[in-house]
């Protein structure tokens, strides 16, 4: 993992653990399968009024473009830049890894 995605990565998961609290796990619903997933620490969560849930990946690409055309405004070079989740997907190790994973799908590491 590169300095620069793991910075990225470390300050999602300082947003995720306030006071030293471990990330929540929660449950996702995949609309391919049709199945909930177990419950895992998914990196990409959020909270709405009291209740917290996995942002999906269309979601979190559409926030990524809206922080990209913010970033465009000062640095030109974010001014066409698009993103889809494959590209998070690629960036992360394999599943079989405890690593932590970018992906808006995948857990961040075996729940302890």
């Amino acid at each position: 993992m590169s300095a620069g995605l793991f910075h990225a990565v470390a300050q999602i998961i300082r947003r995720l653990i306030p006071n030293g609290r471990p990330v929540r796990l929660l449950n996702r619903y995949d609309p391919h399968e049709k199945t909930w997933s177990e419950s895992m620490p998914f990196l990409m969560q959020r909270q709405n009024d009291t209740q917290r849930s996995v942002i999906s990946p269309t979601t979190f690409i559409h926030m990524f473009a809206r922080s990209c055309e913010e970033l465009a405004e000062t640095h030109r070079a974010f001014a066409d830049m698009t993103f889809t989740s494959h590209d998070f997907r690629r960036s992360s190790p394999p599943k079989s890894s405890t690593a932590v994973c970018p992906s808006t799908s995948a857990p961040l590491c075996s729940a302890t």
